[in-house]
């Protein structure tokens, strides 16, 4: 027997509500996702100065003429939904600097884990989320991702450890207006993801991102860590703020699978950081870094980076400026697969005219995730 047209819309319209509560209930569902991440190296120390032993905070460690395999990144990330509100992340990590000890503080040959990520994400209204737990703060992620480049190097405010990448707190993050892509990140946290808490003293931060035109963001950063006050040596029963403040400014633009350039400065500032025959000084750090990658064919790319370093700009300063330089060509021979051809070279200041070698490395990079 023939159905009647009607009726048949009238089932369908019947019909259409629950449809569309079981579908909202399907991606409503828990579910979970297991990923990780690998970087291996083979490197050449081909050039290290000997004069540069004593110094902090360089890039290129190692001894002149070392050569070997490393492995800069492990870490395996399972993604729990709980419901289209709230999610969560478990990260274990592992590096070649995170080798396991005895006992007695030494090296027991053996790769340590430790907790990268653990945090629970509430999506309570809009765009609007609370993250709590241990999590990236706002310091580099939207410079990170237009480096594109990780598996190469950290982003310059990383790699020098001018910020933490992993704090632990509270952070809230969304749209600021529901018509305009401006975006706010807020954080309370202890200044340190692993150790206990044993003060009273927070780091705070803030971060405001606007993207003007598809694949352009701006970001403007602050974070400020208070510390305990510290004692002044030349009055007895004082004490000096020691607080640090650090800001940060990012321009980027990309083109997926075409290019991406982007310029990120930071400056930092130790209350009271530095001390002289007499008197006290603030510590005024900087950093300026300039990146770009194109690519060429279909699976080929080439990038390259500069970064001035300066740890402190006080006139009568001791801690002399460096300069990084990253260049590289890479390849995709496979999904998720990149293989790289890339040199590292980082210069010194030459202080009081001395001359310091530059440290070379060069190295054949693989990376991979799943």
């Amino acid at each position: 027997m023939k159905k009647s047209p009607k009726l048949s819309w009238i089932v369908t319209l019947l019909l259409l509500p629950f449809a569309q509560q079981l579908t909202a209930q399907d991606t409503d569902k828990p579910s979970g996702k297991l990923s990780g991440v690998f970087f291996m190296d083979y490197y050449y120390n081909l050039q290290r100065d000997t004069g540069i032993a004593g110094w902090d905070n360089t890039m290129l460690k190692g001894e002149e003429d070392l050569r070997g395999f490393q492995i800069r990144r492990i870490n395996i990330t399972y993604d729990y939904k709980f419901n289209a509100r709230l999610s969560s992340r478990f990260r274990l990590e592992s590096d070649e600097a995170n080798f396991t000890t005895s006992l007695a503080g030494n090296k027991a040959n053996k790769f340590g884990m430790f907790v990268k990520d653990a945090w629970i994400r509430w999506n309570y209204a809009g765009s609007h989320e609370l993250y709590a737990g241990i999590q990236g703060p706002p310091s580099f992620e939207i410079s990170e991702k237009y480096w594109g480049n990780r598996y190469i190097e950290k982003t310059i405010m990383d790699g020098r450890g001018i910020c933490s990448s992993r704090d632990l707190g509270l952070a809230l993050k969304g749209k600021v207006l529901s018509s305009a892509k401006v975006f706010y990140w807020v954080m309370l946290a202890n200044g340190s993801p692993s150790l206990p808490e044993a003060e009273k003293y927070k780091r705070y931060y803030g971060h405001l991102e606007i993207q003007p035109i598809d694949g352009m963001a701006i970001t403007l950063y602050t974070d400020y860590q208070a510390r305990a006050s510290k004692p002044n040596a030349f009055s007895p029963g004082n004490n000096l703020a020691n607080g640090i403040l650090t800001s940060a400014f990012f321009v980027g633009f990309q083109e997926k699978d075409r290019f991406s350039v982007g310029f990120e400065a930071y400056c930092q500032m130790t209350e009271n950081g530095t001390k002289f025959s007499h008197y006290y000084d603030n510590t005024n750090g900087y950093g300026l870094s300039v990146f770009g990658t194109l690519h060429f064919l279909e699976r080929w790319n080439v990038f390259a980076r500069i970064d001035q370093f300066e740890p402190n700009s006080g006139e009568f300063s001791l801690a002399y400026y460096r300069t990084l330089f990253i260049g590289g060509l890479a390849c995709k021979p496979a999904e998720n697969l990149l293989v790289s051809g890339n040199v590292l070279v980082e210069a010194f200041e030459e202080p009081f005219g001395y001359r310091i070698e530059s440290s070379v490395t060069p190295r054949i990079t693989l990376s991979w995730t799943f």
